[in-house]
């Protein structure tokens, strides 16, 4: 039996302004709650009593209706810090925020149903009354004092508590006021109570003086980025009045007028005492002491990101990380993330209802409401759903692979099957493609589930039904030109008779199909063509069968290749390759008859070996295609042997340096053997029978000599050969200099002087290489390069030079440039990261191909010069960082390659030149830093020694950045900077505002890495 009753039940909530007050019980009516009947479940609380910050807090939540027990949750919102939510409904703890809470609350009943409501919850500091001294009065002079009062819910009041004010003032508000009629001091107590009787008190002590009295109690609170002007007060006596100081020292900043003004700005923040004087036109005077608190401006300081996703519970407290006067009113400007709210308190609280990414600034009023902001990004993701509602249906025996989808979620999104189990043949992958072959038919239910990066996971239930259905089991074959054709389409499956069509796409010309049969048939014409077929099969219940293929009609194969007549040496490696036009790769090659002795040709066309045997035979080449049609090309053999050495020139040798090479020859007769029949090989070396020159040379010089090698008949040749040994090579120098608007006076250093000294400062510098940044006229570029007797170069506007300069760099702004001597052999140039100039101020980087010798070995060497952005500001830095990175990816594709990357990056690479909040940021290039394994920044000495590269900046702007296959090169301490600004003293205003900046390698014997 039921029993119906309206279960109402009271929402009791214990508070107590002394801490650790325990929550009352429910009272006890006697009887057991019975069951609720049809009476509709509901929240009955329609508010929550205010919490203070550290108090104990508890409050029973109850509810009517519906069938007991009951659970309690939190539906949404967020509780203050401090509080937690029993299943039973008791809301208790000690709250360590202050702040306004929206939250709704969730009541679920035994039989399933629920109820929910909303509320709002405020935390409160408890009320505090400031005990600061009041100010002295004066016998009838006019006095007013403002009480300080903070905390509580507002409204608060003012009463006397105890004692009695001075006679002639009264209690207005939170102020006295009055003109005080007698001398004295009177002691008294007052209360302060706020809107919910929350009471706190404090005595004070109120002196009233007769005479010239100093009635300036306390000051107003200074900052040390603002001027201070206060004036010190006094009542009675005869004006003039002076103001002096009389001991104690005013903070540093400050100064005390003769008018009793207080100005200046403090220097440093701190309290400060001293005592002042004041004396009035006839000679009396009055002193006190009195005491100047200075603080810094308030901070928030950067604000660190925040991520959480839709409806999760966020708190996130915000502090004032130095400088101002608590406590601090919090507040934003800008939009939050809808379900979030910024409590006074400084906390940022709720549950996010929207995703995207919320910039705002955070403001944070102190005491005497001075202001600090900083901007703050929260980072909102919606959760993950599968919007994946049905999949297509598969095929028994054929493949089959869908992709399932997903909105929302975080970092790595991985699938699983949650429930059931998938047709057989089919696997769900991780990345959600559901995929294999079905081997059965039928219809199969499962559930899937996605889990992102976080853990947070979503999951639905689908069916998949695998049929047998109608198969197009073949595709046209082949066609060629000018050829009849026919080609029979057949199909699996389905019932007798089929019909079959074209259901998109055109037959190409001359050929048609039969609908009964399936048949392809016609006469192809003389045109090759690939035609994009749709088939339709139709069987006899009306179950269709679409197929996409493709006809490809294909020219006849012809064979393509050398002369048809062949002239080769015995033992003389032949190589030659034929190829196709026409026909269907892949293709097969072989003769119709035997090559001569020792030569074969490949299936891949390849013709190769050494003739055995003189002689002349002929053949023909065949190939045929992946069809089996055929093309023949006929070839003559005409076999010759003669002996022959066939060095001419030998490689250099170095002093000192291990030395190997082999004489060549041609023709004659194997075994061949060498030797010298005129001259000697320079010391050191020594030529072995078989043609091998090897050993260390120990002298400088160019030695004469003859050769002659004599093969297995006796029959010899003879070569007059020319061997040079050099000294090794000598350090190879790389430079940079960022040479102030070269060219253009109008914004830089007058031409004349500029060039001048530029000339003389690089012909005297040995460099083997220069990277040039700011040149702006090629004309005087030109100019200087006709001056520099061992350099060549050219600018990036340069069209000869560089393949795609096209108007990147027009002739009047700054470009880099490159001068190189003798020692490199260009190869090519161009502008890279053209997709990025935008980050690199509009000035792509110019990449110059050179071909140098390394170690003995022609290398080749890649320099780039690049010109970063400039300026401190945040905007700049973060357009050098992400240059840095872009061009790191660029980097990263060529590992294996010898690269220098030099020039003006325009920040350190120590620590940045831009500061935040009087903070150096990182520096830009912490990812090239960060990759010691295949780059070196070669001038961070230079940073890390505080040696700048510029006439203006304390740091080392302009850098060399080596792959590490140069940086095992470099010679230690090599690095350094030029400073022609020793012998000339006007090198800033004549020249340039960046100093040149070099480093050596050492390049010469064999390598070290």
């Amino acid at each position: 039996m039921r029993f119906r009753r309206a279960l109402t039940l009271l929402l009791v909530l214990c508070l107590s302004a002394c801490s650790g007050t325990q929550p009352p019980s429910l009272p006890d009516s006697g009887t057991p709650p019975a069951d609720g009947g049809d009476t509709p479940l509901a929240v009955t609380p329609s508010v929550l009593a205010d919490a203070y910050l550290g108090d104990t807090y508890a409050a029973h939540l109850e509810a009517t209706g519906g069938t007991p027990p009951y659970a309690w949750s939190l539906a949404s919102g967020a509780l203050p810090p401090g509080l937690q939510l029993s299943a039973q409904g008791l809301l208790s703890g000690a709250p360590t925020v202050t702040g306004s809470f929206t939250l709704s609350l969730r009541v679920r009943d035994a039989s399933g149903g629920e109820a929910t409501q909303s509320l709002a919850l405020s935390s409160f500091t408890a009320p505090t009354l400031s005990t600061a001294t009041p100010s002295l009065g004066v016998v009838g002079a006019a006095y007013s004092f403002a009480f300080s009062l903070s905390g509580g819910r507002a409204p608060l009041t003012l009463r006397v508590a105890s004692g009695a004010l001075p006679s002639g003032l009264r209690l207005e508000a939170t102020s006295l006021a009055g003109t005080p009629t007698a001398h004295g001091t009177s002691s008294f107590t007052l209360e302060a109570r706020d809107a919910n009787g929350r009471t706190v008190s404090a005595p004070f002590q109120l002196t009233v003086r007769e005479g010239l009295t100093i009635t300036t109690a306390t000051l107003p609170d200074a900052y040390t980025d603002r001027a201070y002007g206060q004036a010190l007060s006094a009542a009675g006596g005869q004006a003039p009045h002076t103001w002096s100081l009389v001991s104690g020292a005013l903070p540093p900043g400050l100064s005390l007028l003769g008018t009793g003004v207080l100005d200046g700005t403090p220097a440093s923040a701190g309290t400060t005492s001293f005592t002042v004087r004041v004396a009035d036109a006839l000679g009396a005077s009055d002193t006190r002491e009195v005491t100047l608190v200075t603080f810094l401006p308030p901070s928030l300081g950067a604000l660190a990101p925040l991520s959480a996703y839709v409806r999760d519970n966020v708190t996130r407290p915000l502090n004032v990380s130095h400088g101002g006067k608590g406590p601090f009113v919090f507040s934003a400007s800008g939009v939050l993330p809808p379900g979030l709210t910024l409590a006074s308190a400084g906390l940022l609280h709720g549950q996010p209802t929207q995703a995207g990414v919320f910039t705002f600034d955070v403001i944070a009023l102190d005491a005497n409401e001075r202001v600090a902001s900083s901007p703050l990004t929260v980072t909102i993701t919606a959760l993950p759903a599968i919007t994946t509602l049905s999949l297509p249906d598969g095929t028994r025996g054929s493949v089959y692979s869908h992709d399932l989808a997903v909105t929302g979620g975080a970092g790595t999104r991985t699938w699983a099957i949650a429930s059931g189990a998938l047709p057989v043949g089919l696997s769900l992958s991780a990345q959600g493609t559901l995929s294999g072959t079905p081997t059965s038919t039928g219809l199969t239910s499962f559930s899937v589930r996605i889990s992102d990066g976080n853990g947070r996971t979503d999951s639905r239930a689908l069916s998949l039904e695998v049929s047998a259905p109608l198969t197009v089991t073949n595709v046209p074959e082949d066609g060629y030109a000018t050829t009849p054709y026919s080609s029979t389409l057949t199909a699996s499956g389905g019932r007798l008779p089929l019909a079959w069509s074209i259901a998109s796409g055109t037959l190409p010309s001359g050929l048609a199909l039969a609908s009964d049969t399936g048949v392809i048939s016609g006469t192809l014409g003389g045109q090759t063509s690939t035609s994009a077929l749709t088939l339709r099969v139709t069987d006899s219940r009306g179950r269709i069968h679409l197929r996409d293929v493709s006809l490809q009609v294909y020219a006849l194969p012809v064979v393509t290749g050398p002369s048809t007549s062949l002239e080769a040496y015995v033992g003389i490696a032949v190589s030659e390759s034929y190829g196709v036009t026409g026909g269907k790769a892949p293709y097969v090659f072989a003769t119709t008859s035997a090559l001569p002795s020792g030569l074969v040709l490949s299936t891949e066309g390849r013709l190769s070996g050494s003739p055995t045997a003189p002689g002349t035979s002929s053949t023909q080449v065949r190939v045929t295609d992946a069809n089996g049609r055929t093309a023949f090309r006929t070839l003559a053999f005409t076999i010759y042997e003669s002996p022959s050495v066939t060095t001419t020139v030998l490689p250099e040798a170095q002093r000192g340096e291990p030395y190997s090479t082999t004489l060549a020859l041609s023709g004659g007769k194997a075994p061949f053997a060498w030797s010298l029949t005129r001259g000697a090989l320079p010391s050191g070396l020594l030529l072995s029978s078989e043609g091998v020159i090897s050993g260390t040379p120990t002298t400088v010089g160019t030695t004469s000599f003859d050769v002659a090698v004599e093969d297995a008949s006796g029959t010899t040749a003879t070569r007059t050969l020319e061997l040079t040994i050099k000294e090794p090579a000598a350090l190879f120098t790389v430079g940079h200099w960022n040479i102030e608007w070269f060219g253009a006076d109008a914004n830089g250093p007058p031409d004349g002087p500029q060039l001048a000294h530029a000339r003389d400062i690089l012909n005297a510098s040995g460099a083997n290489v220069w990277g040039l940044v700011e040149m702006v006229d090629n004309a005087e570029f030109d100019t200087l390069k006709s001056q520099l007797g061992a350099y060549q170069g050219f600018l990036a506007n340069d069209s000869a030079y560089v393949s795609n300069a096209g108007t990147w760099y027009s002739s009047n702004e700054q470009k880099p440039g490159i001068l190189y001597d003798s020692s490199l052999t260009l190869e090519g140039a161009s502008l890279i990261l053209t997709e990025h100039a935008g980050l690199f101020a509009g000035r792509p980087p110019l990449r110059v191909d050179f071909t140098t010798t390394i170690h003995g070995a022609a290398t080749p060497l890649v320099v780039i010069v690049l010109h970063m952005k400039a300026f401190d500001d945040e905007t700049s830095y973060n357009r050098r960082r992400d240059a840095s990175l872009e061009l790191k990816k660029y980097l990263d594709t060529m590992p294996d390659t010898h690269v220098f990357v030099i020039g003006d990056w325009n920040d350190d690479v120590d620590r940045s030149i831009s500061r935040v909040g009087g903070v150096y940021r990182p520096t830009p290039y912490e990812n090239f830093l960060s990759d010691s394994l295949h780059y070196t920044f070669i001038t961070r000495a230079l940073s890390e020694r505080g040696e700048p590269t510029t006439t203006g900046y304390p740091d080392a702007i302009d850098h060399t950045l080596a792959s590490d296959e140069l940086a095992a090169d470099y010679v230690s301490d090599s690095v350094r900077t030029l400073r022609p600004d020793v012998e000339l003293p006007d090198y800033a205003d004549a020249v340039s505002d960046h100093y040149p900046v070099i480093s050596r390698y050492d390049f010469g014997g064999s390598a070290a890495h």
